[in-house]
C-alpha cells in the first residue's frame, strides 16, 4: 500500500504487516484466509487502542486508504497503521 500522508496529528506510527500485530486465532479483516503470527495471544491493535483509551488520548486505528482518508487531523491526535504485506 502507497499512501501519501499529509495528516498533521501528534504521533502516526506505520506498522506495515498487521499479520505480526495479530495472534495467531485472529484472522485478517482483508483476507480470512490469512491468520495473525503472534504465539503470545497478543492482539498488539487492541493494546495500543485500549492503551489510549485510558489514557484519554484520541487515537485511530486504520488498516486500508479509505479509513485514513476519512481520518480528521482535528480530531486524532495519534494514529496507526497497520497494512497487509503484499509479497
Amino acid at each position: 500500500m502507497m499512501l501519501n500522508v499529509s495528516l498533521i496529528c501528534r504521533q502516526v506510527t506505520l506498522g506495515g504487516g498487521r499479520r505480526h500485530w495479530l495472534p495467531k486465532v485472529a484472522t485478517d479483516p482483508e483476507d480470512d484466509k490469512e491468520e495473525g503470527r503472534r504465539l503470545d495471544g497478543r492482539n498488539l491493535i487492541e493494546d495500543w487502542l485500549r492503551d489510549k483509551r485510558k489514557r484519554g488520548i484520541a487515537a485511530q486505528y486504520v488498516w486500508n486508504k479509505e479509513q485514513l482518508d476519512r481520518i480528521d487531523p482535528k480530531t486524532v491526535d495519534h494514529l496507526l497503521e497497520a497494512c497487509k504485506l503484499q509479497m
